[in-house]
């Protein structure tokens, strides 16, 4: 009978110490994978944006204290004419990291995304011409309501 009680036991403690394990590798994964997650909008590549030095990956936290519905009043408030009538829109939460600024920027972010089938002008630096984008990308940090990024591509 005592055998039976340790057997008994021992085997308890794997099958909890193994329970255990699995739920802190699961944790970890989701905690390090979340980050590499794609997030994707229609219209624009993930390689087109790698190629202004953004990307957008999955959020940790899916509700931020900024709404939806502020960051696309905020983002059409400071860009009446590019994200207008004539833009197929989207919006997502992400978070946007840009390599090009130093330092590299990484926030989470309402990303409003206007997708222009014939394309729009935007102007380009002083004494240079204006360049065609085919997509237009306003970026409302989800926990202040400022816009952290407008960015255009083709």
């Amino acid at each position: 009978m005592r055998l039976w009680k340790f057997a008994t036991r021992r085997n308890g403690a794997y099958v909890a110490a193994a329970a255990a394990l699995i739920a802190v590798v699961g944790a970890l994964a989701t905690l390090t994978l979340g980050a590499f997650w794609q997030v994707e909008i229609p219209g624009v590549s993930s390689q087109r944006l790698a190629a202004a030095g953004l990307s957008l990956s999955t959020p940790d936290n899916p509700l931020p204290p900024i709404n939806q519905a502020f960051a696309e009043r905020v983002a059409e408030s400071s860009y009446p004419s590019l994200l207008g009538p004539g833009a197929a829109r989207e919006v997502v939460l992400a978070v946007v990291t840009d390599s090009f600024q130093k330092p590299p920027m990484k926030r989470l972010c309402w990303v409003v995304a206007a997708v222009y089938a014939k394309g729009i002008d935007l102007p380009g630096p002083i004494g240079q011409s204006n360049s065609t984008a085919h997509w237009f990308l306003v970026c409302v940090d989800a926990n202040t309501g400022s816009i952290a990024l407008a960015e255009g591509g083709s």
